[in-house]
């Protein structure tokens, strides 16, 4: 099939190629859409968006988002028939999740395992991968370097942004 990931806001050239393309699957991406759903669809990428699922020239859309505060017209019935909340991992699952990276990136996190565990308490498997992945790159392992990994998701979060 066909993937196409919308990084701002879907064109009239892309609804024109969708049509034109025929026989394979299209599969359409928009990540982030909670970045502008808290203006009652005011803005050119919400508005845009609508529109684009209102021509139904694919066969899915792939909404993601942080939140779940949504515009409602983007995730009513017609626009958007499964919803899914994937929740942060539990403590079993950060091990394994944190064990495996550290496999992977060797990062000391076999070393300091339970308190890792409970310094990621609400990371996703997103933050924890973020996390083990930057460390490596800082040249730390994973212990040493979470404070200011946090200190970083904060400040994201202070500026609206997002990490991953």
């Amino acid at each position: 099939g066909l993937v196409i990931r919308v990084d701002y806001k879907p064109t009239d050239a892309l609804v024109a190629f969708l049509i034109k393309i025929t026989g394979i699957p299209k599969i359409i991406i928009f990540e982030e859409i909670d970045a502008d759903s808290y203006d009652d669809g005011k803005t050119d990428r919400i508005q845009a968006i609508l529109q684009f699922l209102d021509t139904n020239c694919y066969d899915i859309a792939i909404m993601t988002a942080n939140s779940v505060n949504l515009n409602p017209a983007l995730i009513r019935s017609g626009r958007c028939d499964i919803k899914m909340l994937l929740t942060a991992p539990s403590l079993e699952e950060r091990e394994s999740i944190l064990l495996r990276l550290d496999a992977k990136y060797n990062i000391g996190a076999r070393d300091f395992i339970s308190k890792l565990i409970m310094e990621t308490d609400g990371f996703t498997h997103a933050d924890l991968h973020a996390a083990c992945k930057l460390a490596k790159l800082n040249g730390k392992n994973l212990i040493n370097y979470l404070p200011e990994f946090k200190q970083q998701q904060q400040d994201m979060k202070l500026f609206g942004g997002s990490n991953g």
